[in-house]
């Protein structure tokens, strides 16, 4: 039987290798949408959105607040880059990025 590592975990990940198998739960970040694996007791780092109210995966990127969603519109519009690209990296509106096909 599987002892799970989170109260609520977002998914489930399973890999194996020449030792055998290993499982874990997984948490997604509320601002990249990054999976990470929860390791009880690894001492890693992670976050918490208070205006999100959800956790982050810890990166130095993910600390301000900018969730996914509003990536993803700006991203559509042509204004950011990347979609893992900051805050600062947002374009004012009169320059827009060519998006390739």
């Amino acid at each position: 039987m599987y002892n799970h590592t989170s109260r609520k975990p977002d998914g489930y990940a399973v890999s194996t290798d020449l030792y055998g198998k290993t499982e874990a739960d997984t948490q997604q970040c509320c601002h990249c949408s990054q999976h990470f694996n929860v390791v009880a007791g690894s001492g890693k780092q992670r976050g918490f959105c208070l205006r999100c109210m959800k956790i982050t995966c810890g990166a130095p990127a993910c600390h301000e607040h900018f969730s996914f969603e509003e990536r993803m519109t700006l991203y559509e519009k042509g204004l950011l880059p990347d979609l893992l690209a900051p805050r600062e990296a947002v374009l004012p509106k009169h320059q827009k990025i060519i998006l390739p096909d």
